[in-house]
């Protein structure tokens, strides 16, 4: 037999799962462009921090961190003519780190290498704002250097579907409590 307090207690589970599913406290992703001001080769990539990053105050994250401050994912392209090298957190040596200062990104530290292939690349905070530097031993005109821009990928929005999932069970669960109300 299906109770109100059965009823209630399914419709606040589902509410519960749907909560968590749809983006409490989920990843903040940024892509970043690797202009050059010298040399021919410039690169995209992305970055992962666990959790949203906050508006206001300083805020470090990193691979050595867990919890909000922990970087999950980091890769850059680098297109060096037909080329193109991959740098990401298995190629990085230490722990890649960075900064948000006020919810812009104000450093990011990354050194990564590509075993067998000359490839560096290197991520650093300089009196001008964040730089990299991309080098290969074995093809020095491939060499570049410039500035690092990052935009915040904006959150997934639920579909309406969603929405109105929601509202339905939001609806069925004001409905069980009015008549759990009533038989009290």
């Amino acid at each position: 037999m299906i109770t109100p307090t059965r009823t209630f207690q399914f419709v606040a589970a589902m509410s519960v799962a749907f909560a968590l599913s749809h983006g409490i406290a989920k990843a903040d992703i940024y892509n970043v462009t690797l202009t050059p001001t010298s040399g021919v080769e410039g690169g995209t990539g992305s970055f992962t921090v666990n959790g949203p990053v906050p508006s206001t105050g300083l805020f470090a994250f990193g691979t050595g961190y867990s919890g909000p401050q922990l970087m999950t994912a980091m890769d850059f392209v680098i297109s060096e003519g037909a080329n193109q090298y991959t740098f990401d957190l298995s190629k990085s040596v230490g722990n890649p780190y960075g900064e948000f200062l006020n919810g812009g990104l104000y450093d990011l530290t990354y050194e990564g290498t590509i075993v067998n292939t000359g490839a560096k690349l290197d991520l650093v905070l300089q009196e001008n704002g964040l730089e990299y530097v991309f080098s290969d031993i074995y093809n020095a005109s491939y060499d570049s250097s410039g500035i690092i821009s990052a935009v915040r990928v904006p959150a997934a929005v639920p579909e309406p579907q969603s929405l109105a999932l929601l509202a339905t069970m939001l609806v069925i669960l004001a409905v069980v409590a009015r008549k759990a109300r009533r038989i009290a």
